[in-house]
């Protein structure tokens, strides 16, 4: 759900209510929450978004005419490209230049690539614990996951067609 989130951040819809837009969202991003739930901008708009919100005195502007959130599968980039009326993407693909040549990347998004094992904090957690015989309580838990770090790295491109009448 990171990278429809960052594109609705990225588009909007108070600034893009009359374009067209036309997003297609691929496997993975779909699989890790681009779900109908954030296709806020598309038909059935939730009933919350009609209702004024605290920060503001006016509910959601709804686009016209809505925008359309694709989640064909099994489509490579360059059908993608040849399908005129999409004007964005969320892709898993790293665009390679060909791909640059009819689209701008608007972004990427980071996520979980793998777990990788500080040894040197093992070795300290060890040490430690064999000195001090650990006590219920004692934070061993946090200390145990302080020897692994989270590896990220790109994973999702945003993508902008770049004809695309969205340009400034």
């Amino acid at each position: 759900g990171t990278a429809l989130t960052l594109f609705h951040q990225l588009y909007p819809v108070s600034e893009y209510s009359s374009a067209h837009m036309h997003v297609h969202i691929s496997n993975l991003a779909a699989q890790t929450g681009a779900s109908l739930f954030l296709q806020s901008n598309a038909p059935p708009f939730p009933d919350y978004l009609r209702m004024p919100t605290v920060n503001s005195s006016i509910a959601h502007v709804f686009p016209n005419p809505p925008w359309i959130y694709d989640k064909s599968e099994h489509l490579t980039i360059s059908a993608l490209t040849g399908q005129r009326s999409i004007t964005h993407m969320i892709v898993e693909q790293r665009p390679d230049e060909e791909v640059k040549k009819h689209w701008d990347v608007v972004t990427s998004v980071a996520g979980f690539d793998k777990w990788v094992v500080d040894w040197r904090s093992l070795r300290d957690f060890v040490n430690n614990n064999e000195k001090e015989k650990v006590k219920k309580g004692s934070g061993v838990g946090e200390r145990v996951l302080g020897v692994l770090k989270m590896i990220r790295k790109e994973k999702l491109w945003i993508l902008q067609r770049k004809e695309s009448i969205l340009k400034t």
